[in-house]
């Protein structure tokens, strides 16, 4: 947007730009892709004219990016559930105040709150995230929240103070389900390197796969919905689970079939809603895929765990309120 539009927006009423915005965010999903940058835009002007002007004690913002839109909508969720105000974005909105920031994936974002609370979402096992960069971040976050057990220990190697990092494991089901016809097995994700590329050859080999590239926001959780299968294959081979992906299928009620790892068992009674295979065993997946498209009552089954799990408290719950609760208590301290 040019500076003279956008000056021009900022005279505007408030009323005003809140009918003009109503008016074009109906059309501008049918005329630009989610990422454009118009979309974003407006999307941020949308969340900061409904934003509180003034921080108020439970005012949180969530910063994401688009592959991790889901955690975003779970830590939203359930700052609700606390009777907290709870708002998210892919960048900081200009003009708007909150008292609390998350942010999810502190090293994916330009820009950064001058206070922040790291929601720390990669694998650490390897050293291709670890930069100085990110390490800094996350030591000078005022918390960190960690989404797998296994990288608490990486955490505390690199400087990350344990008394201020929380596990806040992302097992959580939402209530996205809309009931679309299912049909076929996909996979999506990024293909770079050679170990996906390799093990999703060998998969197609004996069951047919639709493999999704770059596909994110609202088109992957419509193709997520209409899948009868969701196929996890990890970027490393000593990858924690990728949960974000596999907890998003499942709150589509879609069963998912992935690579173990070495987190597994950290984590909820999955059922018979994942079915886990070895490492690179892609001919055990692509057994149980095959199972889920054709044998009805072996699908049926995994629809059952799924709605088992959705009825759980999940850890992520759990975890989360612990620390809310406890950061809401530190900063009453301080004052």
């Amino acid at each position: 947007m040019s500076r003279s539009l956008r000056l021009l927006w900022r005279a505007l009423p408030k009323g005003g730009r809140l009918a003009i915005k109503d008016a074009i965010y109906r059309v501008a999903p049918f005329l630009f892709s989610k990422t454009s940058g118009f979309n974003v835009w407006l999307a941020g002007e949308r969340r900061r004219l409904e934003a509180p002007t003034r921080p108020s004690p439970n005012a949180w913002f969530v910063l994401t990016t688009i592959h991790s839109e889901f955690i975003a909508d779970c830590i939203c969720t359930e700052l609700r559930t606390l009777d907290h105000e709870a708002f998210s974005g892919l960048r900081l909105d200009e003009g708007s105040t909150y008292a609390h920031y998350i942010v999810v994936a502190p090293h994916a974002h330009e820009r950064l709150p001058d206070r922040y609370i790291a929601y720390q979402v990669e694998q650490l096992s390897t050293s291709r995230y670890l930069t100085d960069q990110y390490k800094d971040q996350l030591r000078n976050a005022e918390a960190v929240l960690e989404y797998s057990s296994t990288n608490i220990p990486v955490l505390a190697d690199i400087g990350v103070d344990p008394k201020r990092t929380y596990l806040v494991q992302v097992d959580k089901i939402l209530p996205l389900r809309a009931g679309l016809p299912k049909s076929g097995a996909i996979f999506i994700g990024d293909t770079g390197g050679s170990r996906r590329p390799d093990l999703l050859a060998a998969f197609k080999r004996t069951c047919a796969l639709e493999a999704l590239l770059g596909v994110y926001g609202k088109e992957a959780d419509r193709r997520l919905e209409e899948a009868r299968v969701v196929v996890n294959i990890h970027y490393y081979p000593e990858a924690n689970l990728e949960s974000e992906r596999v907890f998003r299928s499942l709150s589509f009620g879609t069963p998912v079939v992935s690579e173990t790892a070495p987190d597994v068992a950290a984590y909820r009674d999955f059922g018979n809603a994942v079915h886990f295979v070895g490492k690179g065993d892609m001919d055990g997946a692509a057994h149980v895929t095959r199972r889920l498209l054709n044998d009805e009552e072996f699908y049926a089954s995994a629809l059952q765990a799924i709605e088992k799990l959705r009825g759980e408290k999940s850890n992520f719950s759990e975890q989360l309120r612990t620390f809310v609760e406890n950061y809401m208590a530190d900063l009453r301290n301080r004052s």
